[in-house]
């Protein structure tokens, strides 16, 4: 709640009771909330409290640098009401303003003494007509105002409401707001933007119920729910792992489901409804997390008034758990649920969902951020751009791309910088990324944003794609110190032949573009910022082609790094049938591996100039290591599994083949392999053929899409299939059925037969009864 909005609610309670209030403030405490008050009305001014033995006629000192110049202020503060026939008080306030005229005041702050140019006399009370003459005639104009309760009553509701309330509760409450809703997730337009303003409502799917919240389709195999639905599911103390691609706002969903909890806390704590012990959240990094070694540490650092009972922490979110070493997921892991046993509170722990999938978490459900429809893309663009040119050329664009761009934040907040700036849409996810740092650099005319630019942007990319792969790749971190980063930007400097006292400028540049941090220590704006260089400086480089390949194909297995392999392959344009090769020849009983081999079909999305016969045979490989994921996915996903557990996996290979060929420019290759398989009717191509027909699912025709169905229903009797498999088999084509109501319907009427003949899958599926009702009442005949 903006102060603006706090001091509105301010205004509704009585001005007597205001009045009262600040009059009943002990001297100490007015002089606690007189420093707050100040430091909002002045920001950027030093404000000190120098009441007790330094304080030389001055409560407080105020040192602001504007304009007009330095000025000190020296704040004179006294409580009760001051009347004019009564000399003492009076007496007092002039002594104390002479005093301060008189003796330079000493900050802590500010080396060396200052000599105070004003006075301002403030009174916690009322002050009499003849009191004030008579201060102004004896001091004035040294002393330039007296406030009595009245005009301090007014300056705390303009700029320190929270004062009227707990104002430590307050403070806490709005500086974590404010915190979080400028926190950058993206960069570009977005980054002047608040969070809320900008943050649109994603969509999130679970292969298993969400404990508490109904879902209108239980056999559709894939649960989706609101994002407001998962925050009810957080109310609830529960513990999710929450996963999503590069660039699909783990961090922001959880930085806004942090922001609605304190929100909500503020306006309790305004109302007059808050407890005594308010609810906020704990929102930490998981690199964070490893230097606190038990939950006292964490609440010292991140929530002080835990401590004092001001505050109860409800929920723990946890983001990035992919952005540190996998050798500490463990240490992690092992101590967000030991705090959250602590705590007696939820978790959230946020990571992409290909390191989800290598490494599964016991404890926590698995949640998916989904990518954007059409829909939710437009309204991220509505709120980002107010050119309605620009606006335009993007919702014209949106039917393009989303078969060629994963429609994910990111790549939307990226897509309005390039549209703007080119007015055209990119071909790839690669070719965009290429573009937008090429803009970031300052390629494209720079003096039109009035920046100055002595580096060209080719050196940029190069300086961060040696850096991405020497000190971020080969050394296996995805930080580095501050310290190793300049050392590294004095040996490119020489390499370059720049000249040193240029190097400053050259790092200001990199740092200005938003893709690199430069603190303490030194990192990646963006995970996939580091995936696209490391790509950049390996397809730079000259090797063996040996040597190459095995390089890719031990990066593509390692899930912290296979993102470079999608970027290497985009920015070649093509995927090298040695590299297909290579990767599906890797010998592995590992379900992870079999996983991306399915997957590979993204490389083939990236380097989308590929031959037709590389992704038609790449396109058919990767589709023949689906039965290996069916049969080992319920393994790693699912604990303690069941026959409906089984049933769920086929479903589960069907969504991982809408990742892997659900791009426009594998359909040709796609529907070749539907056809092999369907001739050739068992189990096994089946489900390849699910996995395949997953990405297809976008491409083709509602009447098109059925008769794939149907030849695959026709099928079923030859193959011989058990319960299980067949209830597989019929819930993932009833995800592949979509918005077509009446096929839906009919695979639902088999699949609850199925079911209702076979006790193991009718103990673990929830089976739909029809819905009765009252018999419609004829009416009577005229």
């Amino acid at each position: 709640m903006p102060s603006t909005d706090l001091s509105r609610t301010v205004r509704a309670i009585p001005t007597e009771q205001r009045l009262a209030f600040i009059e009943s403030l002990p001297e100490r405490d007015l002089h606690v909330h007189l420093k707050s008050l100040l430091e909002k009305k002045l920001p950027g001014a030093t404000v000190e409290i120098t009441h007790g033995s330094q304080e030389r006629g001055a409560d407080l000192i105020v040192v602001r640098d504007d304009q007009l110049g330095e000025t000190t202020l020296g704040f004179i503060v006294e409580r009760g009401t001051i009347g004019g026939s009564v000399s003492g008080p009076v007496d007092e306030i002039v002594n104390k303003a002479r005093q301060v005229k008189m003796h330079p005041a000493r900050l802590k702050a500010i080396v060396g003494p200052k000599k105070v140019d004003q006075a301002v006399v403030v009174v916690a009370g009322r002050v009499s007509k003849g009191a004030s003459v008579r201060i102004e005639r004896e001091v004035k104009p040294f002393v330039r105002e007296i406030w009595d309760v009245k005009k301090l009553v007014e300056e705390f509701t303009m700029h320190y409401p929270q004062v009227f309330f707990d104002a430590p509760t307050v403070d806490y409450l709005q500086a974590r707001i404010t915190e979080l809703e400028s926190q950058r997730a993206f960069h570009g337009l977005a980054k002047s933007v608040n969070l809320s303003e900008w943050f649109v409502e994603p969509i999130v799917g679970s292969n298993q119920p969400l404990e508490g919240l109904g879902t209108d389709r239980p056999l559709s195999g894939r649960h989706t729910y609101s994002f407001v639905q998962l925050k009810h599911v957080l109310e609830a103390g529960k513990r999710v792992l929450l996963v999503g691609s590069p660039g699909s706002g783990k961090s922001a969903a959880v930085a806004k489901v942090a922001l609605d909890i304190l929100k909500e806390g503020l306006v309790n704590a305004t109302v007059g409804k808050s407890e005594r012990v308010v609810a906020v959240p704990t929102f930490v990094t998981a690199k964070e997390m490893l230097s606190y070694e038990n939950v006292d540490a964490l609440l010292a650092d991140k929530c002080q008034g835990a401590k004092d009972g001001r505050f109860r922490v409800c929920v723990l979110l946890i983001d990035g758990l992919d952005e540190v070493r996998h050798s500490h997921w463990g240490t992690i892991i092992e101590r967000a649920l030991a705090f959250s046993d602590s705590l007696n509170c939820s978790l959230v722990i946020t990571t992409r969902w290909l390191e989800a999938l290598s490494d599964p978490v016991k404890g926590l459900q698995q949640v998916e951020l989904l990518p954007f429809h059409v829909n939710q893309a437009v309204k991220l663009f509505q709120r980002l751009v107010s050119d309605q040119k620009v606006l335009d050329s993007l919702q014209k664009g949106l039917n393009q791309i989303q078969n060629q761009l994963q429609m994910v934040p990111l790549t939307l907040v990226m897509l309005i910088e390039v549209v703007r700036e080119q007015q055209e849409i990119p071909a790839s996810v690669t070719e965009l990324y290429d573009r937008f740092f090429d803009y970031a650099f300052g390629r494209h005319d720079p003096t039109d944003k009035g920046i100055e630019v002595l580096f060209e942007y080719r050196l940029k990319k190069r300086l961060l794609s040696q850096l991405a792969f020497e000190l971020f790749y080969e050394k296996n971190r995805f930080d580095i110190d501050r310290a190793e980063f300049e050392a590294f930007c004095r040996r490119f400097a020489e390499r370059q032949d720049l000249d040193q006292a240029q190097a400053p400028q050259f790092v200001e540049e990199v740092e200005r573009a938003g893709i690199l941090n430069i603190g303490d220590t030194v990192y990646f704006c963006h995970r996939s910022f580091l995936d696209y260089f490391t790509a950049l400086r390996i397809s730079e480089r000259s090797y063996e082609p040996s040597t190459l390949t095995q390089m890719l194909k031990q990066m593509y297995f390692d899930p912290r790094w296979t993102e470079v392999v999608f970027f290497y392959v985009g920015l070649k344009r093509e995927a090298e049938q040695e590299l297909m090769t290579s990767i599906f020849g890797v010998e592995s009983e590992d379900v992870f591996d079999q996983v991306m081999k399915l997957l590979s079909g993204r490389l083939l999305q990236a380097g989308w100039l590929s031959d037709a016969e590389i992704k038609k045979s790449a396109v058919a490989s990767a589709a023949s290591f689906a039965p290996a994921v069916r049969d080992g996915i319920v393994n790693i996903v699912f604990e303690n599994p069941t026959a409906g557990h089984s049933v769920l996996a086929t479903a589960v290979v069907e969504m991982l083949g809408a990742h892997s060929f659900g791009s426009i420019f594998l359909k040709n290759a796609s529907e070749n392999a539907v056809k092999a398989l369907l001739e050739q009717p068992s189990y096994d191509n089946i489900t390849s053929t699910l996995a395949v027909l997953g990405g297809l699912r976008r491409q083709i025709q509602g009447p098109e899409m059925r008769e794939y169905i149907n030849a695959i229903l026709g099928s079923l009797g030859a193959c011989g299939l058990s319960a299980q498999a067949e209830a597989g088999v019929l819930l993932s084509l009833m995800l592949l059925s979509g918005e077509e109501k009446r096929a839906r319907r009919s695979l639902e009427r088999r699949l609850q037969r199925l079911i209702q003949r076979n006790q193991a899958l009718k103990d673990a599926l929830p089976v739909s009864r029809p819905k009765v009702g009252r018999p419609k009442r004829r009416r009577k005949s005229a």
